[in-house]
């Protein structure tokens, strides 16, 4: 017969493996509570910042705090050792761990929640016959074969890993022009549930918000760690500041990074003054800058159209901010 459990495994939980023959795997309750608390304050930054839309359940949390705090050999002594050094172990519990390992000294072998092993004794009984011959008489009782088995949910990404999910999949409806809206029709839902199920899909308005803006500010900071180079500088002193003049600037230049430098252009920009408009307008009825228009369309601004522009100047109505 099993020896009682020790009184150490009040305080751990115990591992669904074996670590040895004997011993099963064992994890702290307090360092899966520290841990719990932890990943519960990083979900609750992430609903804050639009990329899950609810804290996980504490039944989830737990699950995933177990996964993720350190494992031990669930023996007394390694066990009692764990308490006392760990910071966040209660007085008391650490009390009681110094008093059990200064205690009486046991045989390895039973100092283990499975008790001592029993061997066969060869001593003679009132019958004349050894106990082991005895034993072997009476029947072995069956072991039980049937066993449930429970469906556990499925455990979400961690903030992390969901964070990172959301940006890919931004990234992945600007660069193929995806609306922001088909992110909610019911097959492309069906697609993530059933192949990637950890995933939480954002909405489309987490998408064109939160996590649009935290996009934006991610490439701002890698623009502002790059260098920035001056291809040519233009003498405009001596000639007359018109949107024309602009134009054909901006035309000039555009050549140039096309054709010489091999490079794609992505998008033109300038000051607020009235030539400078002009020419950029110009300039983008002549040369679109597909980027920007696919881009814009993605997060559901209004982008005129080509033909729309010249009339757009004509009468005075801002475009581009």
């Amino acid at each position: 017969m099993a020896r009682e459990k020790s009184w150490l495994w009040d305080h751990f939980h115990q591992g669904s493996t074996k670590v040895d023959k004997v011993h099963w795997q064992a994890c702290c309750k307090y360092c899966v509570k520290v841990k719990a608390k932890d990943l519960t304050n990083a979900d609750q930054q992430a609903v804050a910042h639009g990329i899950l839309q609810d804290v996980r359940t504490p039944i989830i949390l737990m699950q995933e705090a177990c996964d993720n705090v350190p494992h031990i050999a669930g023996k007394v002594e390694i066990m009692a050792n764990h308490l006392l050094c760990y910071q966040y172990v209660p007085g008391n519990v650490k009390t009681n761990a110094e008093t059990f390992k200064h205690g009486k000294k046991r045989q390895a072998d039973d100092d283990d929640d499975e008790g001592p092993s029993i061997k066969p004794q060869l001593a003679s009984t009132s019958s004349g016959t050894t106990m082991a011959e005895e034993r072997a008489i009476i029947p072995k009782t069956q072991k039980q074969q049937k066993f449930n088995v429970i469906a556990a949910k499925v455990i979400p990404f961690g903030p992390s890993k969901q964070e990172a999910f959301s940006q890919q999949l931004l990234q992945a409806c600007i660069s193929v022009g995806w609306s922001f809206n088909s992110i909610t029709d019911p097959e492309v839902q069906k697609l993530f549930h059933d192949y990637i199920p950890r995933a939480i899909i954002p909405t489309r308005q987490a998408l064109s918000g939160k996590i649009l803006q935290a996009e934006v500010t991610r490439v701002e900071g890698e623009i502002k760690n790059t260098f920035t180079y001056v291809l040519h500088v233009h003498d405009t002193l001596a000639k007359k500041k018109t949107g024309q003049l602009v134009f054909e600037l901006m035309e000039e230049e555009y050549n140039y990074v096309k054709d010489t430098l091999l490079l794609t252009m992505i998008g033109v920009c300038g000051d607020a003054g009235g030539d400078e408009k002009r020419g950029r307008l110009l300039f983008l009825q002549k040369i679109p800058m597909d980027a920007c228009y696919r881009l814009l369309e993605s997060s559901g601004a209004y982008i005129p159209k080509l033909g729309e522009l010249h009339l757009m100047f004509e009468q005075d109505k801002p475009y581009f901010g």
